[in-house]
């Protein structure tokens, strides 16, 4: 990322990272404190804005949980790139950002197994 262009405006640089785990109920609870965990940051909690019968899904209801890091992002976001071997599939890759998951947390380094949480994974968008 150090790499010098003769155009600054086409240098990348990383303005944020945001990462999201879906789900409601008490999978949303173990959500929250899973990316308080990888973080160190408070998560907010997402809520739908329309009404999907099939889904169960109603305004108003906490349908995910979000936390966005920009300062301290490159080093998280090398974390969860090596939980997914610096690897990324070319359909990952818009013009402006990528974005991946991470199955289980347990793949990020310097992680280790919460009971109280469970298995959960992960989606981190750059």
């Amino acid at each position: 990322m150090e790499e010098k262009t003769q155009n600054k405006m086409r240098e990348i640089k990383i303005e944020k990272v945001v990462l999201n785990i879906g789900g409601t109920g008490d999978y949303l609870i173990k959500g929250f404190k899973l990316l308080e965990i990888i973080t160190n940051k408070k998560p907010s909690k997402t809520t739908s804005s329309k009404r999907i019968p099939g889904f169960g899904v109603r305004p108003g209801l906490e349908v995910g949980t979000v936390v966005t890091l920009r300062k301290d992002a490159e080093e998280v976001l090398k974390r969860m790139l090596s939980a997914v071997e610096n690897k990324i599939k070319k359909k990952q890759v818009s013009e402006n950002n990528f974005s991946f998951g991470v199955k289980e947390y347990i793949e990020i380094p310097g992680m280790e197994y919460h009971r109280d949480i469970g298995i959960m994974g992960l989606d981190i968008t750059v």
